[in-house]
């Protein structure tokens, strides 16, 4: 069995995104207008970690490491298909008890504290975003959600 460290002298450097992902002006002119939507958040200490992997062998692979930590990995993004709509909303409007909205409140409140989820931006989708609709559903077993 092989470690992980050893694993990353034989990796193959990651793949960069295809031209047509390069050339989505929408999803580009969106990135430009809007980066607080799309903050890289990670534990991990990038010029820390660059300067210990100064010297290893596999420079290739370390540096497209290093650069989807500083600016978000997407390799084999996949964002323009055909048929496809640029947008797509499917929020609705739920009638939700008074217990649930206030979970729902409390945990948007925590995934945007972690940054995990960004903060509101308006009612308007953004070129290339889909909303799908989220539920709020007991935990197997409990009754909390």
């Amino acid at each position: 069995m092989i470690t992980a460290a050893e694993w990353t002298l034989l990796a193959n450097p990651l793949p960069q995104p295809s031209q047509v992902e390069l050339e989505n002006l929408a999803a580009r002119q969106m990135l430009e207008e809007h980066p607080e939507l799309f903050s890289i958040v990670s534990p991990v200490q990038v010029k820390v970690l660059e300067t210990l992997a100064l010297s290893h062998p596999n420079r290739a692979f370390v540096q497209l490491v290093l650069e989807g930590l500083r600016g978000g990995f997407w390799p084999w993004a996949t964002t323009v298909k055909e048929g496809y709509p640029l947008t797509w909303d499917e929020s609705k409007q739920l009638q939700l008890s008074t217990e649930k909205e206030e979970f729902l409140k409390k945990q948007l409140e925590h995934e945007v504290g972690l940054n995990q989820m960004s903060q509101e931006f308006g009612t308007e989708l953004l070129p290339g975003m889909y909303c799908m609709p989220n539920f709020i559903i007991p935990k197997p077993h409990s009754n909390d959600w």
